[in-house]
Order: C-alpha cells, then structure tokens, then sequence
C-alpha cells in the first residue's frame, strides 16, 4: 500500500474516544520491535551503534523475532503484515536513519510512521542517529531547536525526568562525557499535541541547565524556553506518539544500557514479547581445597601456607550476604562447585591416594588426549592405587563419614548451610583433564559425586547433579571424561568467555550464533557429542589472593609480564610506582600499546568489577561468574572487614541500584539459579530463537488486548513468554492461543509474565531428580584384598603450571582457574 492511501485509511478507520484519535476496529499487531537503520546492524559501527543496543537488549529478552529494515532512501518502510491494513508488524518501531519529511500536504516516512503509530497505538523512538533536530518540520512541531551556548558543553549529567519509570531508577542521572550528546532546548511551545521533556541536562548540583541569548540561567525551569532537553515525547492529536532522542548511545558504554531500558519501557508500554530478569550469581571454585596465595618471589610466586575458608567465616559469609540481599531487595545464593578430596584430607581418613602432578594431563586448549594405539586415548592411570574407586573405598568412607565433621569445621559447616546455597561437583581432586585416562576421569567424576552421596548434599534441592565445572576448563576435547561425567548424570559445564577465538585464542568456547546461546560438543570434535557448555565470566579477582593488596600486586605483576618488562617484580602496597618500570614493550604493535594499564588501586579494579558486571547484567546476560575459596577469606576491604567476593557483590548491587529500581515499589530483584536451571534457561533460550515464535495480539480502540495468537513458527518451542505490566494484567485475554495456553505465568517486579508454548506436547516436563542408584555404577576392586592401606595425601592437590617465558601469558590465565 503506498504511503498516502495508507494515511487515508488510517484516518477514515478513526475515531475519537476522550479527545484522541484511535481506530474503530480491532486490530493486530506482532509483538516485535521493529528497527530501522542506516545499514546492516553489526556491533562497532558507530551509524547503528542505538541500533545494535536495542536490538541485543530484546535478545537478551528473549525476543525470538526481529524486524529490521535498512533504510535505502524515501521509499516506505515495511511496516504491513501481508499488505493487510490492519495488521502491524511492529509493537514499536526505533528509528535510526534519518526520515524523510513530505511538504505541501505530501506523506513520506516521517508522516507514515506517524500514521502507523496512530492506527496501531504503537509509539515511536527516534535515536540521535535520526538526526531529528535537524529537520524543521519536527521541530517546529515540539518547539525546540539546536545549539546552546558554550556553558552547556560542560553539562555534568543527562537526568531522567519521568518519576513513573517502572523499571530504571526513577533517579536516573548518567554522566555524558563519554558519550555525544547534541545541544537542544526548548524554542516555544508545541504545535499540534502534547510536548513531555523526559530527560534535561543538569549541573553538578543537579539543577536544569537553561540558555536564554546565549546565558545560562540556572533560576530556568523545565518548561521555560530555553531549558535543555536530552529526550523529549510528543504525543499528537492524532494518537501518534513519539520520543526524540538527542544524545549518542553504545555497547560499552555501561550507563547507555540503562537508557536503553527505560527507551525500550516507554516505546513497548512494558508489553512485550520475552521476559525480563536481572540475574547475578558467583560461583566459588574449590571449595574444600586450601590455596597457595600469590606472593612475587620470582619462582612460584606462591606463598608457603594455604589459605582455607573456615566453618565460621563461611557462617559470616552467609550473614552478610542475607544482609545484602535485605538491603538491595536480592535474591543472591553463591554456588560453590566443590572438591572433596578437601574433605578427606582433612578427615585424615585411611582411604586415600596420591599423585605427583595435578596438571600432568594439561594440554593446550582444543588439543586432544593422545592416542595410545590400543584403541584407548589418555594417560595410565595416574593415582595410587589406582583401583582407589571402588565398593571397597566407598563403603569404608561411608563408615567414616561421622567422624569426619569433627576434624572438618568447613564440612559440618557447609552441611548446616546446605540448603543456603548452590552445589555441584568441581572434581575429585582438581586434575587436569584434558589428557586423562579413562579410569582417572571415572575417579574423578565418580568419586565426587558419591562423596556427595555420602554427606548428603546429593540429596538436597540445592545440589546440581546435572552440572560440573572442570579444573582449568579442561577436558572438553577429551572423550573420555567426556562420557564419564554423562555416565554420572552431568551434562552441563561452564566455559570461559575469554576463549573468544581467533585471533585472540586458538580456540573459542562461546557461541557464534549468539552471545545468549550455548555450545554443544561433538563427536568430531570433541571426540562425543551432547556436552553442553554454557559462557561464565572471568573476573580481576584472582584465584589465589585473599586480600586488595594481593589483587593490586598481582595484577601488576602479570601486566609487566605481559608488556614485556624487564622488572616484574611488583614490590609493594607501600613501594608501589607502576610509572617507574625498566624495558617495557608499549610500542604500537605491542601487546600494550596503551601503556601498563595496571589498576595500581583497589578501588580502581573494583570499579571496573562493577562498572563491567552492571553492564553485562542491564544487557539482559545471565552468564555466571567465576570466583575461587580464598576470595571467600575475610580481609581487610575498602569498606572494612569482609572478603573479597563480599565486597564485590557489594560494589555490584550498588552500582545496579543507581540504574535499576531495586529498593522502590515493586523493585525488580537481582536474583541467582543453581547452574543445572540456568543450563536449562539457555537451552530453552536456543530452541526459542530457533522457532522464531511470534506472538501476535489483538487490540481494542482503548488498548486493552482482547486475545493473542501464536504463529510463524518455523520449529518447536516450549518457553515462549509474553510480558505485560502487572497493573495492565486485567486488561489482557489471552483467547486464541492454543488449547492449554499459556501454560504458567510468574510475577517479577511489576511484570507479570505469560508462558506458551508451541503445542502441550511442548510444555517443559517437570524434572525429576534420579537417585543415587542412578549414577555410575562403583567398580569392584581389581584385587580382592583388604582396604588400601593409609597412604600420604599431597599437600597442594591444585598443583601450579610451570611457566616458561614464552607461556607466561598462558600460564596466568591458567592461575585464574
């Protein structure tokens, strides 16, 4: 339909209710965005840069279907389903190209989309990149225009102005001075319907900036001309609705994401096809394990005694968690995935092993296990006995197990604690597993998860039989513990998202289809197939420190080595020049061509944490993140005693609640999973998108939607969720959905949130947790004799990597495991 006769339409099927044009008869409208862009949407391309935000931040929500059209002149936009006047493509449309603009009467995009709008009741957002204030017709109609005098420049915040924001902070204030911001202000008033400023530009005291003949005039109000205006709303006549948006918004930039929600808030009216979650959990490795902390000794750079959380600071750890999650409004649980030949050693018990090297089956990433030309991969056996599991072990650990809670304050304690946090296995012993045999991986994985049997964490709801995380995120190349750890019920395992791939890494273990999405092993690659990996964050908290200072040290320790340094010794907290550095390499083709870029403070690395986090959090990623025992030692903080991982949830939560409503009415939890659910969470987020489901609903000429309808879609889905907010809840039947439908719905925050699936046979069965008769069967004995007799048990089960200078990069990496 052309341009005109679509506005004709739109104008003969409307009627006036309370003042506003709306349309007589229902209507239709797919719930997706619609986005229009200069050119394709790809992630560094600063002409789409709004685009790709909105468009990740709807993935992220789990919307499966996307419309984006690339404007290539003054042609109309693609905004009918099938031609059909009455049935919108988009549930609201973001503009990113410039309109063009008819004259004397004439439509073109600019009067199209409005046209859209009115009909359809869908508003509109035009980024910076739409160049709107440039365009006379626009803003004559608002009544703004361009250019402030020189006093505006040094704006020292972009405020938002709408106290009804459901989901950002209401008190939302981001500094600008990363970003372009274009001067607008206020020139006189609207024409033609209803002009809202949502967002000025303030002082450092948070006082609207105003230009009055090129003075800025701080007594100025919102709506005096000249006030400065950041975002603007016009809502026409007509039922059309739009915001302009006047300043630049990016990926890395961590403030444009909480812009991008409350944009995204305003132009769907919280109606949308997803749902939202704001999801932060640690998982704390090695749990049971002690650790050699860093300390720069030009060796081993490892300290002489261990450091292992005790019963009563893992107690305290959980009180001021409970006290954080009070305060923010959170739903926190910390995973801890475990070792427990931690537990033995400290049991003292009879029924032990040895072995020399916990890295001898280290390989680099993606190499597989070697081929011994028997028809076997991997190693011999490396522990003695090497027959350690089997009935005869298990079943003098069980006899044992009462007397192990007296010799180990951390086991009793985390038994008390069970149900108060997230388990899963980490191993038996922390191997490397890239090139074991295949009775070393069935000891490893068997073991653990039948010493879980035996202190009753199997049983409890908080334990991940499903799940594991391997030493080092090793063995995914090694089909051997690939099918011991199925064998014992565990498919799922996290990866690391610094494996990015080439060039930067010889192999990559996050997706290429999706930054939401999982991968899955193969046999021809991985030597089995089915695995799931699912992406974990990294974070500057290092496996083997307990304190800041320890952080600070090491961190400038691998950064000289890195750089090429001659000095790497980081001296230190109270000798600490990071400037004063011998034979270090910054040139440009440098692997630091920016200079050390060492934090040099505590304070500096954690607000990088938490910038990073927060980031990673608002763009709607549920990835965990990666923390070791020591960090759950109490030390000395910026903010007093307490650990390290306490001191970054912390740093986190308060930097979410200057974006997010957390602490107002219907806050918005930040909340954990166990990893098994967040397995599940991706994998029905992979079957969803390749669905693309689409649901469609049905519209009233006052807004309420009198029915909903699944379609287009290209292939099974069992989680489709739809959200509206929940004071709008009475206002939505979802008649027309398949029988059954939906089939659950939960309330987070103020949404509420309907879940369909493609048909009943779809809807996700309940799981049902196996018992432990379920696991691998325990070999007998290779021998028929007694118990192994004691044996010595080695004092650092998590071994180090000896690192050559050519692999010192490598070799740290591997330390942050």
């Amino acid at each position: 339909m052309r341009l005109r006769s679509l506005l004709a339409v739109a104008l003969i099927e409307q009627r006036h209710l309370a003042g506003v044009m709306v349309a007589a008869d229902d209507i239709k409208v797919d719930l997706r965005p619609c986005i229009i862009t200069k050119a394709a949407i790809e992630q560094d391309v600063s002409t789409v840069s709004e685009a790709y935000l909105l468009s990740e931040l709807f993935k992220g929500f789990w919307a499966a279907s996307q419309h984006v059209i690339i404007d290539t002149g003054d042609g109309d936009f693609d905004l009918l389903n099938d031609g059909d006047g009455n049935h919108g493509k988009c549930s609201a449309i973001f503009i990113g190209s410039q309109p063009s603009v008819g004259e004397d009467g004439a439509t073109a995009q600019y009067e199209q989309l409005l046209a859209y709008s009115a009909k359809f009741q869908v508003r509109l957002v035009f980024f910076d990149n739409a160049e709107t204030a440039n365009l006379a017709t626009i803003t004559t109609k608002i009544g703004i225009q361009q250019y402030f005098s020189d006093t505006l420049l040094a704006a020292a915040g972009i405020r938002l102005k709408d106290s009804d924001a459901r989901v950002v902070n209401p008190a939302l204030q981001t500094d600008p001075s990363e970003i372009f911001f274009r001067p607008v202000r206020v020139s006189g008033d609207p024409t033609g319907g209803e002009r809202t400023i949502v967002a000025d530009l303030v002082d450092s005291d948070g006082q609207s900036i105003s230009d009055t003949d090129g003075i800025w005039d701080p007594s100025s109000t919102m709506e005096t001309p000249g006030a400065s205006m950041a975002a603007v709303t016009f809502k026409g006549e007509d039922g059309s609705e739009e915001m302009h948006v006047f300043f630049a918004m990016a990926w890395f930039h961590m403030e444009s994401w909480a812009w991008a929600h409350y944009i995204m808030e305003w132009a769907t009216q919280g109606v949308f096809q997803g749902e939202r979650r704001f999801w932060l959990g640690a998982m704390v490795d090695d749990h049971f394990l002690g650790t050699n902390t860093f300390v720069y000794n030009g060796g081993s750079n490892a300290s002489d005694e261990e450091e292992r959380i005790s019963g009563e600071e893992l107690r305290d750890f959980l009180s001021a968690t409970k006290a954080l999650n009070e305060l923010y409004n959170a739903e926190i649980i910390t995973e801890f995935p475990f070792n427990a030949l931690g537990i033995l050693e400290k049991a003292e018990t009879k029924y032990t092993f040895t072995f020399e090297d916990a890295d001898a089956a280290l390989l680099a990433k993606g190499e597989p296990p070697v081929d011994n030309g028997d028809g076997t991969v991997g190693l011999a056996p490396t522990k003695t006995p090497e027959d350690w599991f089997n009935t005869v072990t298990m079943e003098g650990l069980t006899a044992e197990f009462d007397s192990w809670k007296e010799k180990d304050d951390l086991l009793q304690a985390s038994l008390d604690m069970k149900d108060d946090f997230f388990w899963h296995s980490h191993t038996l012993s922390h191997q490397a597993r890239d090139n074991l045999g295949q009775v070393d991986c069935e000891s490893e994985d068997g073991g653990n998860a039948q010493i879980a049997v035996i202190t009753g964490l199997f049983d409890v709801d908080t334990y991940g039989w499903r799940s594991m995380t391997t030493p080092g995120i090793t063995g995914f190349y090694n089909k051997n513990c690939l099918k011991s750890a199925m064998d014992n019920l565990i498919t799922c395992a996290p990866g690391d998202n610094t494996y990015i791939g080439a060039p930067t890494t010889t192999v990559s273990l996050i997706s290429d289809v999706s930054q939401f999405h999982s991968i899955y092993t193969t046999e021809e690659i991985n030597g089995l197939a089915g695995f799931q990996i699912v992406p974990r964050f990294a974070t500057f908290v290092y496996y083997n420190c307990r304190t800041s200072d320890c952080l600070v040290l090491e961190n400038l320790f691998i950064r000289r080595t890195v750089c090429g340094c001659t000095d790497v010794d980081p001296g230190t907290i109270d000798n600490l020049n990071i400037d004063d550095i011998a034979g270090c390499d910054f040139s440009e083709d440098s692997l630091c061509p920016n200079g050390l870029q060492a934090f040099g403070t505590a304070d500096a690395l954690f607000d990088v944490e938490a910038e990073t986090t927060t980031r990673w959090i608002l763009s709607g990623r549920r990835d965990k993140y990666m923390f070791h025992q020591a960090n759950v030692v109490p030390t000395s903080t910026p903010l007093g005693e307490m650990s390290l991982l306490e001191y970054w949830y912390e740093v986190v939560l308060k930097k979410m609640a200057l974006y997010l409503n957390l602490q107002g009415d219907d806050p918005f939890p930040i909340k954990s999973v166990k990893f098994d659910d967040l397995c599940t969470n991706f994998k029905h987020h992979e079957d969803l998108d390749g669905s693309n489901a689409l649901v469609t609903i049905t519209k009233t000429s006052d807004g309420d939607i009198s029915g909903m309808e699944l379609s287009n879609t290209g292939g099974r889905a069992g989680v489709i969720p739809v959200t509206v907010p929940t004071s709008f809840a009475d206002k939505v039947s979802t008649e027309g959905l398949p029988d059954g439908q939906p089939y659950s719905k939960e309330t987070y925050g103020s949404d509420l949130t309907f879940y369909v699936a493609s048909s009943s046979d779809d809807i996700p069965p309940a799981v049902v947790k196996p018992t432990a008769a379920d696991l691998a069967a325990v070999p007998a004995p290779v021998l028929a004799t007694q118990a192994p007799a004691p044996a010595p048990t080695s004092s650092s089960t998590s071994g180090s990597v000896t690192c050559s200078w050519y692999t010192i990069l490598w070799c740290w990496w591997w330390r942050w495991f």
